[in-house]
């Protein structure tokens, strides 16, 4: 207190009226000082006390929520975006002692998995006239409640019992809910969460429904729907009747580039009992055979995979330079050449008989004595019908070499093609420059095949020069360089580069001309047939037989032979026989070339073996034995090699066609040393039928049908349409 005012309180003396003014400014200043210090400490309690408030508000709101949900279970499910969007509205919140209205609140939906749901709860409140706001996000777990049940089973082939992987299990059309689930390795389902919880509501009115790739689908009839109890799970084991088809699947790898890199463009080829039945080209995805022909068979189909279409002469480096390891005979009609570490045949299921490889050893598991394209004792790639079968194959590089150099000499043309020859095959053949160099990989035969010059690699370059014909007329000739070194094999091991110049010397053309004629007859008959058309490859020259002669000849008169001398294929065709190639005839043994020698004529002659028919009656039946009316069935003759025609089958389910008869003939007494006799050789047929029911297509064949010339052959196709359980 100041002095002079404590003197005056104290003092006997009177206040002026100046002094109790200024006294009363004082004590109000220092009144409002005070009230003010007060003042501002019960504003800051009360926002703390609303704040508290406001924090029990939003832990009572999600407890409020969380019970709701454990009640009733379809609760949770209203938990979503729709009923609790991110701009939703704020509801005033009463609360004891407090406005109406004072405060409010909004729930936010945020996510959710199978498991939980999240959510974020705001509540707001007024403070001096600005808006205040705490809120919290919170997890809301799936509750497992008693008023949800389970459906569980497994699914299997009706046909073998066994479990279907990947089959995709959901309900039918007017259920309560639409999840689908897919089924484990070993078959099995269910529609519970990942950590067991139940999600379908109980009840009565379920239809469940399988598929799966290679099986019908089959769903449960509406006549008998599945419950499902409050709590519990309902057993629902189903089985799919396979469809006519099976799978095959798989890839090709080059074991030097690793697992992930597969071969594409190397054909792989499907033979069963050693008789070829399909072949595949790889791509990015691998190769997929698609068999079918099962009929009512129970048991499965087996086969043999190879990367090489012959036991005998085969060449997988022609293209692709890849090759199998561990069985290195080369062949069976050379037991004692043995290659170093590679099989120059390829790789065969048959005798790799499992498809582990190890980078050190190759395969471990072989059976190289098996035969390559396999036997029914030795196929094993086996599946039943809707089943797929998935392999890997691991081929190893073959080693190279390369043979390069220049070509000279006076050339005819701008390009000059350089072939190499290994097993008198041509493995590769490239177009170059001429007067320029090339550059050619080859195998590295002596790392293949050490010391053994018969499988070293042949060489030559050649050129086409236009000449004149033995007629006069324009034609072509090959043109061969000489080369140097001259040596006619070249031995080469891994990594070689070898030098070969090949040079051409001045060409000249003076036609050498020779004759040739003969007689074809009917092989059963030995008559002479008429029109039959003989061409010599070579010469690009063609004749007609008159009552079974011909001979060539200019078409204008003068001294010369018509055709070139030399060696030359060639091929003798009439309508209704079988064709004949000297060489790669399908139905006669190979022939040596036609000779032609300079100023002589030839005598070639031959027979053509008259072609037969038979008719296959195809009849269309279902699982319950009854006709099917309006199959398609298709008629592939030589095995799937060929569609040859299509027919309907009538209300008796039957319909029939006309085919060649397949081979080799039946009743028909055929020399072996003129014709191809041998099993792995036989040209069988295939029928093939397929009906539209139920909004997908059902197909099933037969294959393999021996059809005897002027006979009917009855064939009998069972197409299961539906499944069951």
């Amino acid at each position: 207190m100041p002095s002079y005012i404590k003197t005056k309180l104290f003092s006997r003396s009177a206040f002026t009226l100046i002094e109790t003014l200024i006294s009363v400014v004082v004590l109000g200043i220092l009144c409002e000082a005070v009230f003010m210090s007060l003042s501002s400490t019960s504003g800051q309690e009360v926002f703390v006390r609303d704040r508290i408030i406001a924090k029990h508000v939003l832990t009572s709101t999600f407890e409020q929520l969380r019970q709701g949900v454990i009640n009733d279970a379809s609760n949770y499910d209203a938990i979503n975006a729709t009923n609790y969007p991110a701009d939703g509205p704020w509801i005033p919140i009463s609360v004891p002692s407090y406005p109406v209205n004072f405060f409010s609140k909004r729930i936010v939906f945020l996510s959710e998995n199978d498991e939980l749901k999240t959510i974020l709860i705001a509540i707001q409140w007024a403070d001096k006239g600005s808006l205040k706001q705490t809120d919290h996000v919170f997890s809301l777990s799936r509750p497992l409640n008693t008023s949800l049940g389970n459906i569980a089973g497994t699914i299997r082939s009706c046909l073998t019992g066994k479990p279907i992987k990947q089959a995709l299990v959901s309900f039918a059309e007017g259920s309560p809910l639409q999840p689908s689930t897919l089924t484990s390795d070993d078959g099995t389902y269910t529609f519970s969460t990942l950590s067991g919880a139940y999600i379908l509501p109980s009840g009565n009115n379920y239809r469940l429904q399988a598929d799966a790739s290679n099986y019908i689908a089959y769903a449960t009839p509406p006549s008998t729907p599945i419950a499902v109890t409050s709590g519990q799970t309902t057993q629902v084991d189903a089985c799919l009747q396979p469809e006519d088809q099976a799978t095959i699947t798989g890839k090709v790898f080059n074991s030097s580039i690793g697992a992930y890199n597969s071969v594409v463009g190397m054909p792989v080829f499907l033979f069963k009992g050693g008789v070829y039945q399909q072949n595949a080209i790889t791509t990015q995805d691998g190769f997929n055979f698609s068999l079918t022909g099962f009929g009512s068979s129970v048991g499965p189909k087996c086969f043999t995979l190879t990367t090489s279409s012959s036991d005998s002469d085969p060449n997988p480096y022609a293209t692709f330079k890849l090759c199998g390891r561990n069985c290195r005979f080369a062949g069976a009609n050379d037991p004692n050449l043995v290659a170093n570490n590679y099989n120059y045949r390829g790789w065969s299921s048959a005798q790799v008989l499992d498809e582990v490889y190890n980078s050190n050893v190759g395969y471990a598991n072989v059976a190289c004595h098996n035969p390559f394209l396999g036997s029914a004792a030795t196929d094993r790639i086996c599946v039943y019908p809707g089943e797929t079968r998935n392999l890997d194959i691991v081929l190893d590089p073959v080693p190279v070499a390369t043979i390069s150099g220049q070509i000279n000499g006076p050339v005819a043309g701008p390009q000059v093609q350089v072939t190499s020859y290994w097993h008198n095959k041509i493995i590769y053949s490239q177009i170059f420059s001429s007067g320029g160099s090339y550059s050619l990989e080859v195998p590295a035969a002596q790392e293949l095949f050490p010391n053994i010059s018969s499988r070293y690699i042949l060489f030559d370059a050649q050129q086409t020069r236009s000449v004149t014909d033995c007629c006069g007329d324009p034609a072509s000739v090959v043109q061969f360089a000489d080369a140097a070194p001259s040596s006619g094999t070249i031995s080469m091991l891994k990594g070689f580069i070898k030098n070969v110049r090949f040079h051409f010397f001045n060409f000249s053309h003076v036609p050498k001309c020779g004759g040739l004629g003969g007689r074809i007859v009917d092989y059963e008959t030995q008559a002479g047939v008429s029109k039959a058309v003989v061409t010599v490859v070579a010469s690009n020259k063609n004749t007609a037989t008159n009552q079974g002669s011909y001979y060539f000849m200019c078409p204008k008169p003068g001294p010369n032979a018509p055709l070139f001398t030399g060696s030359s294929p060639y091929s003798i065709t009439l309508g209704n026989y079988y064709p004949r190639q000297s060489q790669n005839s399908p139905f006669y043994i190979n022939k040596p070339n036609v000779i032609i020698v300079a100023n002589a004529s030839k005598i070639l002659d031959s027979s053509l073996l008259r072609k037969g028919n038979g008719t296959v009656a195809v009849r269309v039946l279902n699982q319950q034995g009854n006709p099917v009316e309006g199959a398609k069935v298709e008629f592939y003759t030589y095995y799937i090699t060929n569609l040859y025609g299509q027919e309907t089958t009538g209300s008796d389910g039957l319909c029939s066609m006309s085919l060649p008869e397949s081979w080799p003939p039946q009743g028909v007494t055929l020399d072996p040393a003129e014709f191809r006799l041998s099993p792995g050789e036989n040209l069988n047929h295939m029928v093939k039928a397929t009906v539209e029911a139920n909004g997908q297509a059902y197909t099933a064949q037969q294959g393999d049908i021996i059809l005897p010339r002027n006979q009917t052959v009855q064939v009998e196709i069972i197409l299961n349409i539906g499944g069951g359980v």
